[in-house]
This record gives structure tokens, sequence and C-alpha cells, in this order.
């Protein structure tokens, strides 16, 4: 081997040892690396199990007291429903117990109670701009049309013979609503010239509606529709009319910081599994 091999030879053997001892400080590193990973990874699912429920391993919700059927009603002491046996499938699917509360009167205090962070997440509850100040919310797991059961004797003395569309635009009759429920703002926000009347419950609503108390009530489709599949004879003096540009979008009410609950209940509800499908439910009036 002549020099000038030799020196080029001699220049690479700590260059060679520089690599082969980075190498091997890298491996190293790496192999702390994936045991800090792992263990951090561990760390955080239980953190997240602890911070993410107000109870680790229960999920609480609240109904309000008076039933809404078929979507949650007492049966033998017992809630049930096909919105009950909905969050029954996501907790099953996140190994959760479920506890349910109704001892609450309306859904506005629901959504209060997320807000306060007395309860996990309020199930059934509809958006409005008022209700995102206080909580978050997930997609939409049913959506069904905005709905009025009106009086035809009630109606007619307000129509007096002008177009349907142009009444209900400027209508300013007396709408029936559940007290503490999204339709008080609803109705407010779009009937502005009507006179909103406060009932405690659906059922008085609609009782109010057709002694012709009310001019119309106001609720989502389905349980307008409910009114006269339950008694058809009713036909006679009451009609229905639904918005196909207004939507009730039942939705999970979140506390603002509980962005992991939010994104599980998105996950769940962009599932067939995680959906209510109005033609289903219209089946069970």
């Amino acid at each position: 081997m002549n020099d000038s091999n030799r020196r080029q030879f001699l220049n690479q053997i700590p260059k060679t040892a520089i690599t082969l001892g980075t190498l091997s400080t890298l491996a190293s590193l790496n192999s702390e690396a994936k045991e800090f990973s792992s263990s951090s990874f561990i760390d955080s699912t239980r953190k997240t199990q602890t911070d993410y429920l107000i109870t680790p391993g229960v999920l609480q919700i609240s109904y309000p007291i008076n039933d809404y059927y078929p979507f949650f009603y007492t049966q033998k002491e017992e809630t049930v429903g096909v919105d009950v046996d909905l969050i029954k499938r996501f907790t099953n699917s996140l190994d959760l117990k479920l506890k349910i509360d109704r001892s609450v009167k309306s859904f506005n205090e629901i959504v209060q109670l997320v807000g306060d962070r007395k309860i996990d997440a309020g199930s059934f509850i509809t958006p409005n701009l008022l209700r995102e100040l206080k909580v978050s919310f997930s997609q939409p797991y049913l959506s069904t049309p905005q709905s009025l059961i009106i009086n035809r004797i009630q109606f007619a003395k307000i129509n007096k013979g002008d177009r349907l569309e142009n009444t209900i635009q400027n209508f300013y009759g007396s709408i029936g609503v559940s007290k503490g429920s999204v339709w008080e703002n609803l109705a407010s926000q779009n009937f502005p010239k009507a006179n909103i009347v406060r009932f405690e419950s659906w059922k008085m609503c609609v009782e109010a509606v057709i002694k012709g108390k009310v001019t119309c009530s106001y609720n989502n489709e389905f349980f307008v529709k409910q009114v006269l599949k339950k008694d058809p004879s009713l036909a006679l003096i009451l009609r229905i009319v639904s918005f196909n540009d207004l939507f009730d979008n039942l939705s999970y009410a979140v506390h603002h910081d509980n962005r992991i609950l939010v994104e599980l209940f998105n996950i769940f509800v962009s599932q067939r599994s995680g959906q209510l499908k109005p033609e289903e439910l219209y089946k069970l009036i």
C-alpha cells in the first residue's frame, strides 16, 4: 500500500468509528424513546379515563321528568326508549356504566347542569345560540323538520282567505311551546310578531291547540304528527305545517372543555349505530 493510499485509509477510521458510535447511541436512545412513548401512552390513557368523566367509568346524563315517547319514558320504574337505547350503545362501546337522572323539569336545566359540570352530558338536546354559550354540541344524531300543529278555526280568523305561506311568514297569532325548551327561543326567533304562550309540557300545548286556547303549537315533525296519528278524528279541527328549511337537530351537549367526550360522540354519530332515522321512528307512533 503506498503512502497516499495509507493516508486515505487511516483518515477513514475515525469517521467510521464516529459513525458506528453514533448509530449505537441512536439505537439506545430509540429504544428508550419507544419505552417512554409506550409508558406515556398508558399514563395518558389513564389520565383520560379520569379526566373526561366526572366519575371515572360512569357516564352521567339527565332527561326531563316528563316522558317523551318513544325517545325516553318510564316503564316499571326504569327509563327506557330509543334515545336511551342509543346512549347505551355508546356507553357499552366504551365499557362505561350509564347513570340517568330524571329530576329536572326542562332541557334548559340540563344544559345548565352540563355547563356547571354536574353531569357529563345532555342527550336529546337541540342546539341554539344561547345554549352554545354554555356548552358544546356533538354532530346531530337525528334531524327532523320543525312543524306547527294548527287549530283550523283559530287560524282562519287570522288567515282571512290569504295564502297559507303569507300568513305563516307574518304570523301574529298565538303559539304554544313547552316551557324551558328550545322552542321558546325558536318561536321568538322565527315568529317575532307572534304571542308566545308557555306551557309546562308538550301535552299541555296539544290540549291548548285542540281547545283553541292558542292558534298553534310548535315542535318537531315527529311529535306534531304523533298527535293526529293517535287520534285521526282530530284532523277535522287540526292541520299540520312542516318547514323544509327549518330543522330540529338533536345532539349531545358536553362541557366546553371536554373535547375528548364531544369527539367520541362525533365518531359515534358518524356510524349507522349512532343515529336515529325519522322514517324508522314514524313507524313507532
